[in-house]
């Protein structure tokens, strides 16, 4: 009978570690295609089975399992070619969800039973195959959810997130260690009180990995949009080339017209004089009145006049981002503005006078920005409206960027990156008394420069938060020099 009871505990304990396995490959979306990798993992998961089931009798079943499933995360690394510590945590998680599940499936497979009235034995092989049943649906539905189908892509980037790991292992340790619990008591209550506590943990569980998985979502959402705007650059940079072709050819029609045009007027206008009083007079007039209409509708016609900027319909803030377009274009800076949503509304969370000042102060600073930098492009992109269901002024260029004692010295000190081209880091301590008042957010985002013609965005959210936060490529770098709190910094 022993016997008997050994081998459903390892065939259970097997049909476990099988799922643990699938579950891993799949957070990490990794495709097991060797063979010798596939035996690999399903022999150190029936090495688990049968270790942990002759030995629980003997051991601590939890401390042991966690020194079996560390062995497990050493293989798993050492197939996927991964790093231990990413291992470790894909292993603690993986193990969560695993537990979680079974327990889940434990439930639901009891409520089966007593409804079919089945044997009220549990361990019972025929009652295990329900739970088993139940387990592979959960894990199907799991991972056919869009959110989950392609992994779980927080994990795979390069940073090592402590916490992680600290908090994957945490919540393992936790629900196995509910897991044990239930087999150890047998009273209706204790069960209730367990099962209702190995729940919350599951929500806690589910809540935090879709918050990463939402930030990894934004992530790709930056990096999309920076894909789409280096597209957009490209493409504008082939339409300026053509432009400036066309320009040349215009250049030169202008060139051998002009002067014939000017010379055949001065011509004319000396016949008139000298011939005033004969009869030619008269009709003189009438050729030099045309060659005026002539010389005027050639200067129209070969003019070539930019596009409308669009209108918030509030004029000092049109005439603001006009003066800004004229003094852009003064230093061939392309300047594009784009208006999304009626702006109206925004004067009820900031007075006029101080949105304008807002955006003058961030356009100054970004034409100063790009000016500085020796770029073949150099273009300027403000965005005014809703984005988030938050009302936003952003400002993208393609300038230098801010040094890392500049960023963490914003709104606490006058301080600028451009000095010598005229920046006074007024601006920003303005901006920052503004949001204040407001509850508004500074957001700053720095992006790869190898990926991307726009070095980094300037973002006033109007959310509520008074938060200030930094999305950039060398996140790293600036943690290790931040000494506050104050800062909210993410790698982009």
């Amino acid at each position: 009978m022993e016997r008997t009871d050994l081998i459903n505990d390892i065939v259970k304990m097997f049909f476990i570690n099988v799922c643990l396995s699938y579950i891993s490959c799949r957070i990490m979306n990794y495709k097991v295609k060797n063979i010798n990798n596939k035996i690999i993992i399903l022999g150190i998961s029936f090495f688990i089975s049968i270790l942990y089931s002759i030995l629980i009798k003997f051991v601590n079943p939890i401390s042991f399992l966690l020194m079996l499933y560390l062995l497990y995360a050493i293989v798993f690394g050492y197939i996927t070619k991964i790093e231990l510590y990413k291992s470790i945590t894909i292993t603690a998680i993986a193990i969560s969800i695993t537990y979680v599940i079974y327990i889940v499936s434990l439930v639901i497979a009891a409520i089966t039973i007593y409804l079919l009235k089945f044997s009220n034995d549990y361990k019972s092989m025929e009652n295990f195959i329900f739970i088993a049943i139940y387990e592979i649906l959960l894990i199907s539905l799991l991972f056919k959810n869009k959110r989950f189908k392609n992994g779980f892509y927080f994990l795979k980037r390069n940073n090592k997130s402590i916490n992680v790991l600290a908090y994957s292992i945490s919540l393992s340790i936790i629900i196995m260690f509910v897991y044990n619990l239930i087999h150890l008591y047998i009273n209706d209550e204790v069960n209730a009180i367990l099962f209702t506590f190995t729940i919350c943990i599951a929500f806690v569980l589910v809540m935090w990995i879709q918050t990463q998985i939402t930030k990894q979502y934004k992530r790709n959402m930056k990096d999309r949009t920076i894909e789409i705007q280096k597209k957009e650059i490209d493409e504008q940079l082939k339409i300026i080339e053509k432009v400036k072709e066309e320009n040349l050819k215009l250049a030169k029609v202008i060139h051998k017209y002009n002067s014939r045009l000017s010379a055949l007027e001065l011509g004319i206008k000396n016949v008139i004089e000298q011939n005033s009083k004969t009869e030619f007079a008269e009709e003189l007039v009438i050729i030099l009145g045309e060659t005026k209409e002539i010389s005027k509708n050639f200067s129209e016609e070969t003019t070539i006049t930019n596009n409308k900027l669009p209108l918030t319909n509030i004029i000092s803030i049109d005439n603001m981002f006009k003066y800004f377009e004229q003094e852009a274009n003064k230093k061939d800076i392309n300047f594009n503005l784009i208006i999304n949503e009626s702006v109206k509304p925004l004067l009820e969370i900031i007075d006029k006078a101080k949105l304008e000042t807002l955006i003058g102060d961030h356009l100054k600073d970004a034409i100063i920005a790009v000016n500085e930098r020796e770029n073949s492009y150099k273009s300027i992109l403000a965005i005014l409206g809703v984005s988030e269901d938050c009302y936003e002024f952003s400002v993208c260029d393609t300038g230098i960027e801010f040094e890392i004692d500049t960023l963490l010295k914003l709104g606490l000190e006058q301080i600028t990156t451009h000095k010598d081209a005229g920046g006074s880091g007024i601006g920003f301590m303005t901006t920052f008394e503004t949001l204040k008042e407001t509850k508004a957010s500074l957001i700053i985002e720095e992006y790869n420069p190898n990926t991307t013609n726009y070095t980094k965005s300037v973002t006033i959210r109007f959310d509520g938060k008074n938060e200030y936060r930094i999305y950039s490529y060398r996140a790293d770098e600036i943690k290790e020099k931040s000494k506050t709190k104050r800062i909210i910094v993410e790698e982009l």
